[in-house]
């Protein structure tokens, strides 16, 4: 058993914590090495420093999860204590605005329950083929997948047989496809790819880096005021997935609101028209159902 000193853990227990090697589910180790460091008396700086370096040679980019669980942690402003240039993110290049982040989960008080108590249509009975039926042309070609490397792009009514057949089908390009098939930016014909994604008609967001779901339902409230709001799924792991219907001949609008969900935090790979996201209602790897939380069929393009 760990002894504690004076109520606190022994140094030697933190450094042993930073020096390992790190792990899958990053957002839930930064956290609670932030509230250890900040425990053992260590600065805001030498907490950030300690925290990227550990990261440094992770998978993904960690920069914007460090910088939310140190502003929480430690109750300061990112952007006064950081230079803006390092609040950019290698991947994404988008700064992020904590004061905005910061006003609206101080101001809002949203939680996922009220995105349920708020749903105009009862989505509990509707089944995935059900949902497709409601968010797409019957002549639609749409593109989804069994597993993430594992898609296919045909029509709309194939996959809803196969779904009626007890078919899984966890991942869903949101937007239709113009063409069975396409060439990739390497050269290789693919199913999906940027060149046979289709018009935008759903935008769909998240926020991966924020660990708890009622701060992410704020923020869907908040971007709930610029494109209506479709439908909300809980993606069975860390993340709720909003669509919210793209804005009809007005790329401009549909930009700008991208522009606001990056600027909050938002998942770069919503730019991507061929991205694949959770499909609703269906089952996720993890024996988790991806959810619906929200549905709006009056938000729905008139597609006849």
């Amino acid at each position: 058993m760990i002894k504690r000193k004076n109520g606190k853990r022994p140094i030697g227990y933190v450094r042993r914590l930073i020096s390992v090697s790190p792990t899958a589910g990053h957002q839930n180790e930064i956290w609670h090495l932030a509230m250890l460091l900040k425990e053992r008396g260590y600065s805001f700086e030498s907490s950030r420093s300690l925290l990227l370096k550990k990261w440094a040679r992770y998978h993904k980019e960690v920069m914007p999860a460090v910088l939310r669980a140190l502003t929480r942690v430690y109750n300061k402003d990112c952007s006064d204590v950081i230079p803006r240039s390092q609040i950019i993110s290698s991947k994404s290049k988008i700064v992020k605005n904590y004061k905005e982040i910061r006003r609206i989960l101080s101001s809002r008080n949203e939680t996922v329950q009220s995105l349920q108590d708020e749903s105009p249509d009862c989505f509990q009975v509707l089944k995935t083929e059900d949902l497709l039926r409601l968010l797409y042309p019957k002549d639609s070609l749409l593109c989804m997948a069994s597993k993430f490397n594992m898609f296919r792009t045909k029509p709309i009514e194939e996959f809803i047989q196969e779904l009626r057949l007890g078919g899984n089908f966890p991942y869903l390009v949101p937007n239709p496809m113009k063409s069975l098939h396409g060439r990739t930016q390497e050269g290789k014909i693919s199913c999906r790819c940027r060149e046979n994604a289709g018009h935008w008609n759903y935008q769909v967001v998240e926020f991966d880096d924020e660990p708890f779901h009622d701060n992410q339902a704020k923020f869907l409230f908040e971007l709930r005021k610029h494109l209506p709001l479709v439908m909300v799924l809980n993606s069975g792991g860390k993340s709720l997935h909003a669509w919210f219907r793209c804005p009809d001949d007005n790329p401009n609008k549909l930009s700008k609101f991208v522009d606001y969900a990056l600027f909050l935090g938002a998942d770069p790979k919503i730019t991507q028209p061929e991205q694949l996201f959770r499909a609703p209602n269906q089952m996720r790897d993890n024996g988790n159902r991806q959810q619906v939380l929200y549905f709006d069929t009056t938000k729905i393009l008139n597609i006849g």
